[in-house]
């Protein structure tokens, strides 16, 4: 432990016995040489020769540490001063590595290695070290000939890196980087002498090509193989080789920038001059020579000669074509020339109207060979700027050129403060030519006097000198525009006002004479969609400034609008000319082209406008109409605007007039239709501006007008536009009603109601058409528009309040007729999207009922598998994927089923196991991949979640523990059985060991189970069929010492955990329950669940339950009961009194509650509003139903429970009697049962397969009476809220449709869980949607809750109030109450949805603190709105569907 390093928690003391061996070795190689002298008794020391050795070597690597040396410190000294940081130029020894083992056989361990170069916090991080190791290498050795500049430094990178990365990383804990050169001083840059014309014809398009050029040799590999630059090397090397041997031998060996004085004076010499000027002038004698050959174009005549600035006679420039001198600017590497302020006096003179075209020329050609990056710094940049402003426009279109040429490279160096001066020279530039200036004869524009006028009526052709002139000035402008938005943040807010005022005042220019080609016009040529603008407007810093700028000058907009509302369909181009151009042909653009593409531009203008609150607020906007005094202003709203281009969109009937000589994806990008939907789709998909834009009467009734002549009843015309304008508004309107505000407005129409009591008329036209259309009323309509507007529906009825408005329209039987008449074959396309939106009826209960109705549940349940498995999203609008829909379809016993024989179950058994316990690879090794302990974690707890959403119903679970399972079992299990069998239920040595992770894999097994067991139904039947608490403890005694003392592990405190859990019951305040794992540095104080001797540990404190009588309440109870006539207002008056007595104390002891069910039932059996099911028979006259395990272990779990509240005494006859009452309650809901049908439903071929928590609940409320808790049931079993606080009431009860009662879902799902999905969407939306993006939905945790009566979540007084609000208050007050539980956890469900555990809470965690007397007023005003609906549909047993 001493000997060990610092960094590894040692103290870094050396051992002696591990070092002395290496010292002594050391010892004797170092003194070798003179040990064999002494014994050879010489009297010289090593010979001359050897001397003469070491001092060259000596001198070689000192020469070798001056040049690395120097070249690190030419690398620090072009850093910014920002960026230094201390760096230590001493070689840095490493630490010797302690037993660590590299990675690279190559890597260097070796004791005492050093690097170059440390430095501390280089990169900017605090308390890293920086090394750096510095390697030349000779690129002319004949080891490279055949590699390329490229590979050789990444080799040698390479080399470096194995060499001693992994050492620094991990032992130094700092970085490394490899320091690379070579003798030729760097890579060349490969001369551009001269390019194509036509490349050189549109200046910013020729400057990129040169760009691409000058990085040759970084981007092409074989760049050293070609024979010029071969040729070029030699030359180079011929001249430069002599130069630098010699200047090394004149160098003095400590300086420590020799290098760099080296280069100077090369680069300096006259020699080196010399070369530059023949290699350039053999370059363009050779270009020359080429071109003349090739075509008959003459190259241009503005080949530089050599020449002397004005100014200066000692700087020599060698002529290079203008791109290229961008290559010596000081920007990219230490300067070879630099301006001095005489040299740009010279220029300026030179610049002045007044000289000669030739003098303006030179001028020009000498200011570019400056680099442009410095030029906006010098301090004559202002005469300077104005100098290149009046350059832009002068007569020679040399000069003109060359200008816009260096502002473009200026622009390309990048700097904020480059592009603003740039970007605003540029605009006054064009502002005075099209202001009225005049341009020259390059320039052109409205109104100077002598410059050329573009008119809309000529059209342009930018094969035109002129107006390629033009458009490359633009075109500059438009890079600019959307490269400028990146430095918003560096300006302030007066430079940022400057840009947007400069660029508003030039763009108005196009308005005021609306006959000419104004700057609008070209800037659409270049960008039609306005995506300058749409950056622009992106943040806020500057948004706010434009948004400014366009209220103070409001030309820009008026003009946008003045252009939208005046462009009709007869100004489509119908010409066949490519928009935009091309590299081959730059087609002529005529006035219709021009027109339209100044139409899109003002569009996309538009689109961005409106997406922002600034934006809409500019309208109305006042546009002028006419012209002259006749002319008068009308206000334009935005409402205007936008039914304007939707009568455009329906006056285009077809898309190839528009645009038929480009290719179809051209097409589609400029089309109208596409171009104002996608407007209006982006509108629709903001909750903001589809609020303001689209929900209102005029916009949709616009929107569905197509629709009219084919849903006006005993019509069946076709719509009278094209099938892409029908799809476009489909898609539109299905955006829309995807979000909250669309939706809303469609269901609930213009005045927000709460809800709805008939559906609006444009969901009444949406639904009619899409019916017609399905049904084949509605002639010519194609399968495209089908699925497009039934794509519309359906994202209304995957919403509980939309199913509820569009349940009329029977969607979910015409899709299924649809799908029974299709071809799977010829049809599969079709097929599949029909078969996609009716499994989307399974987004709410009630949808699942209508999917399993429609027959079709087998067909989506395979397509749900074939699209959950693949990972494919829904669709482009839903926020949620097909596992919330899998999960839907699991909460009813005939959904999971479908999924059993689908597959789906399988997979996601098998991709657990996957995880759980290996992969196939891992069976052929010895040792598999190893598991965190925590089982769910991030590797397995999707797949958990994922396999307990289909699961955690116990509807679900019985059928998949009753699904048939393989003759053999596989070696990957496959059934949920098999993998409960594996994980959870291993009693048996052989169990054990077939697990490679028998530990790990037991304790994920254990969890899952302890999320299943949290359903009583499910516990009752896994301990009745197979064991699990014997099972259980069994484990545990194997963990048991001889002493009696019980080890304690992951393991054992799951069991625990599970074991507890099952065997009390109680409320959050009843009981506690033992943790799920060990806390660090906690000892576990919890006592180990022993069957024989149950430890009251886990029982809180009874607190003496309720000692409130009742007051007012049990005086009117005392009373007797009132006659038939007068049940009414007593019911009334119990209501009244009853909500007074709950505010004031909030429970009731039990006896109160007693009296309190049996005189309301007995009442509302006298009144035909409560009274909805008749029974037949007598209970003598009913077989005695059989006692199985799974009721006797209920009915003693019961009693326990009860003996811990104090309502049951100790005596043993209260198994029995309980089991007597569950008997006869049995038979009161079989006596009205459909005869025994044949069905594929293992949990409707007998009896009720859970057990009856109600009745348990009423036996306790009784205290265990055997004939007041019949009594109460026998009167109980007419009403209306039997059927629902009861489960066991409506199994296969005559009363529901045979279609229903033998579906598997009941009415507590398709009822009471629908309307709880639909109010909380409404009134919680923040729940539904945590419950969407979990995965898990309300229906299962709701039937889970209301089918045990609350048990094991609620306290007992709770589950008393739960009782006695839905029999006296109404029976509706069963879907209040679930929804108060979620409104009370809404903190909770959404911390644990954003932990991904929210399945697990709910099921595991009570709901603590919750009091329903709390949210009674909560619950009453939800009874004021939606009592109504609920009421309706409850009283109907959902039959209506």
């Amino acid at each position: 432990m001493l000997a060990l390093p610092t960094r590894l928690g040692g103290l870094g003391i050396i051992n002696p016995s591990l070092m002395s061996l290496y010292h002594y070795t050391t010892s004797v190689n170092v003194t070798s040489a003179l040990a064999n002298l002494a014994i050879t008794r010489a009297t010289l020391m090593p010979s001359d020769l050897g001397i003469q050795q070491l001092e060259e070597k000596n001198l070689a690597r000192n020469q070798r540490k001056a040049m690395e040396t120097a070249s690190v410190t030419e690398l620090l000294a072009i850093l910014p001063a920002k960026q230094k940081r201390s760096v230590e130029i001493a070689k840095p020894t490493l630490q010797p590595l302690q037993g660590e083992h590299l990675k690279y056989k190559s890597a260097n361990g070796e004791v005492g290695a050093r690097l170059d170069v440390a430095a501390q916090n280089f990169w900017g991080k605090d308390h890293q070290t920086a090394y750096f190791d510095v390697r030349i290498f000779n690129p002319f050795a004949q080891s490279y000939a055949n590699s390329s500049m490229t590979k050789c430094y990444r080799k040698h990178e390479l080399d470096k890196k194995r060499e001693y990365e992994e050492r620094v990383r991990e032992i130094e804990h700092g970085s490394f980087s490899p320091v690379v050169f070579s003798t030729a001083g760097g890579p060349l840059k490969q001369i551009v002498a001269a390019v194509q014309g036509s490349v050189l014809a549109s200046p910013p398009c020729g400057l990129e090509f040169e760009d691409s050029w000058l990085q040759l040799e970084t981007t092409d590999e074989n760049f050293h193989s070609y024979e010029f630059v071969r040729k070029l090397q030699g030359r180079v090397n011929a001249v430069v080789g002599p130069l630098v041997d010699a200047k090394m031998d004149e160098a003095d060996s400590q300086d420590t920038q020799v290098v760099a004085h080296i280069t100077q004076e090369v680069l300096s010499s006259s020699e080196f001059s010399q070369l530059c000027q023949s290699v350039v002038s053999d370059v363009k004698q050779a270009v020359e020579e080429i071109m003349a050959s090739e075509t008959s174009q003459v190259t241009s005549p503005e080949d530089q000669v050599i020449h002397s600035s004005p100014g200066s006679s000692s700087t020599q420039h060698y002529s290079l074509d203008d791109s290229c001198v961008s290559e010596l600017s000081s920007v990219n590497q230490t300067g070879i020339m630099f301006m001095s302020s005489e040299q740009l006096q010279a220029i300026l003179d030179g610049l002045k109207p007044n000289q000669p075209v030739e003098v303006r020329w030179q001028s020009m050609q000498h200011l570019s060979h400056f680099p442009p990056g410095d030029l906006v710094t010098c301090e004559n940049w202002l005469p300077l700027r104005a100098a290149l402003k009046d350059a832009l426009g002068d007569a020679d279109r040399r000069i003109a050129g060359l200008s816009l040429k260096l502002f473009y490279r200026m622009f390309r160096a990048h700097g904020s403060l480059t592009t603003r001066e740039v970007y605003t020279c540029l605009c006054e530039h064009l502002h005075h030519i099209f202001g009225g200036g005049g341009g020259g004869g390059g320039g052109g524009g409205g109104g100077g006097e002598d410059g050329y006028m573009f008119t809309l009526a000529m059209g342009l052709d930018p094969a035109d000198d002129r107006c390629l002139e033009m458009l490359s000035k633009f075109r500059l402008l438009s890079h600019i525009q959307i490269q400028i938005p990146s430095y918003w943040v560096r300006y302030n807010e007066r430079v940022v006002e400057e840009i947007v005022e400069h660029t508003i005042r030039l763009l108005s220019l196009s308005y005021q004479t609306p006959s000419l080609l104004g700057p609008i016009s070209f800037i659409t040529l270049l960008d039609p969609k306005a995506s300058w603008f749409r950056k622009w407007m992106h943040g806020h810093y500057s948004r706010t400034k434009v948004l400014q700028q366009m209220k103070l000058n409001q030309t820009l907009l008026q003009g946008v609008v003045s252009q939208l509302m005046n462009f009709t369909v007869k100004q489509s181009p119908k010409r066949n000319i490519t928009i935009g151009g091309g590299d081959d042909d730059l087609g002529y653009y005529n006035e219709f082209y021009l027109k339209y593409l100044h139409f899109a531009h003002s569009l996309g203008l538009l689109e961005t406008l409106l997406m922002y609150r600034g934006g809409r607020d500019l309208f109305p906007v006042a546009v002028p109409q006419g012209e002259g005094e006749d002319g008068h202003v009308s206000k334009v709203t935005i409402v205007d605007l936008l039914s304007h281009l939707l009568h455009i969109v329906y006056d285009l009937n077809h898309i190839h007039h528009v645009t038929a000589a480009v290719s179809e994806a051209t097409q589609r990008t400029f089309d109208p239709i596409l171009l104002i939907g996608n407007m209006l789709k982006k509108y629709a998909s903001g909750n903001a501006q589809c609020r303001s834009l689209l929900c209102n009467d005029t916009m949709v009734q616009l929107l569905l007008a197509p629709l009219k002549p084919s849903v006006h009843v005993g019509q069946s015309q076709s719509p009278l536009v094209s099938d892409d304008t029908l799809i476009t508004i489909a898609d539109v309107l299905a955006v829309l009603a995807s979000t909250e505000s669309g939706r809303e407005f469609f269901l609930r129409g213009s005045a927000s109601s709460s809800s709805t009591t008939t559906s609006s008329p444009a969901v009444q036209s949406i639904a009619q058409f899409t019916v017609h259309a399905l049904s084949g009323k509605a002639p010519r309509i194609t399968p495209e528009v089908t699925t497009a507007w039934l794509f519309v529906c359906r994202q209304l009825y995957n919403t509980a309040e939309g199913l509820h408005v569009l349940l009329p329209y029977s969607i979910h039987t015409h899709i299924a007729n649809s799908l029974n008449k299709l071809d799977g074959v010829t049809d599969r396309i079709l097929s599949a999207a029909l078969v996609d939106n009716l499994l989307n009826f399974a987004g709410t209960p009630k949808g699942l009922l209508l999917l399993q109705q429609s027959g079709q549940m087998a067909r989506c349940t395979q397509y749900l598998d074939h699209r959950y498995t693949q990972k494919l999203q829904v669709s482009k609008v839903e926020k949620f994927g097909y596992g919330y829909m899998a999960t839907q379809v699991a909460s009813t016993a005939a959904g999971v089923v479908e999924l059993l024989n689908s597959g789906f179950v399988s997979t996601l058994v098998r991709d657990l196991w996957t995880l759980v316990d290996g992969e196939e690879s891992d069976f052929r090794l010895t040792a598999p991949r190893t598991h965190p302990l925590d089982p769910i974690d991030r590797t397995t707890h999707k797949a958990m979640l994922s396999l307990l959403n289909i699961l955690s119903s116990f509807p679900a679970l019985y059928e998949a523990l009753n699904q048939s399972e393989p003759k053999e079992p596989d070696v990957i299990p496959s059934t949920v059985f098999a993998l409960l069998d594996r994980l959870v239920l291993v009693d048996s040595e052989s169990k054990s060991a077939a697990l490679f992770n028998y530990e790990e894999a037991h304790l994920f097994g254990l969890r899952l189970f302890s999320a299943l067991v949290t359903s009583l139904d499910s516990f009752l039947y896994l301990e009745a069929n197979y064991g699990l608490t014997a099972t259980l403890l069994a484990l545990q005694r194997k963990n048991q010492l001889d002493s009696g003392e019980v080890i304690i592990d992951a393991n054992s405190v799951e069991r625990n955990r599970i074991l507890v859990s099952c065997y009390y019951t109680g409320g959050p305040s009843e009981r506690q329950l033992p943790p799920h794992y060990l806390k660090d540095n906690e000892t576990y104080t919890w006592s180990m669940f022993d069957l024989n001797s149950p430890s009251s540990h886990y029982q809180l404190k009874n607190p003496d339950i309720i000692k409130h009588q009742g007051g007012d309440l049990l005086a009117m109870l005392s009373q007797p009961l009132p006659e038939p006539k007068a049940s009414t207002v007593w019911l009334k008056s119990l209501k009244d009194v009853l909500l007074l007595e709950l505010t004031k104390h909030k429970t009731f002891n039990t006896d109160t509650v007693a009296l309190l069910l049996q005189k309301t039932v007995a009442v509302q059996n006298c009144t035909n509003e409560y009274v909805r099911f008749t029974t037949s028979g007598s209970a003598e006259a009913v077989q005695a139903v059989y006692n199985n395990s799974m009721s006797d272990l209920g009915a003693k779990l019961v009693v326990r429970y009860g003996q811990f509240l104090g309502l049951l005494d100790s005596s043993g006859s209260h198994v029995s009697n309980l089991q007597q009452v569950t008997n006869h309650a049995s038979s009161i809901c079989t006596r009205q049962c459909h005869k025994r049908q044949h069905t594929y439903l293992s949990s409707l071929k007998g009896d009720y397969v859970g057990y009856d928590w109600f009745v348990a609940t009423v036996f306790l409320v009784m205290k265990g009476s055997v004939n007041q808790t019949v009594s109460l049931l026998e009167a109980f079993a007419h009403l209306l809220s039997s059927g629902y606080l009861w489960i066991h009431r409506l199994h296969l009860s005559a009363h529901l449709p045979l279609e229903i009662a033998y579906s598997g879902i009941h009415p507590v799902t398709f009822v009471s869980a629908h309307y709880v999905e639909w109010i909380l969407q409404s009134e919680v939306p923040l729940v539904h949607s945590a419950f969407r993006l979990s995965g898990y939905t309300p229906s299962q945790i709701c039937y889970h809750w209301l089918s045990q009566c609350f048990w094991n979540f609620l306290d007992w007084p709770e589950i008393c109030n739960y009782i006695i609000m839905c029999i006296v208050l109404g029976i509706d007050y069963q879907v209040y109450f679930c929804v108060a539980v979620m409104k009370h956890l809404e903190h909770g469900i959404s911390q644990y949805t954003h932990e991904q555990n929210l399945l697990v809470f709910l099921k595991e965690e009570g709901v603590c603190g919750f009091s329903a007397v709390a949210w009674l007023p909560f619950m009453q005003n939800l009874a004021s709105i939606y009592g109504h609906y609920v009421l309706q549909d409850m009283h109907s047993l959902g039959c209506s569907v």
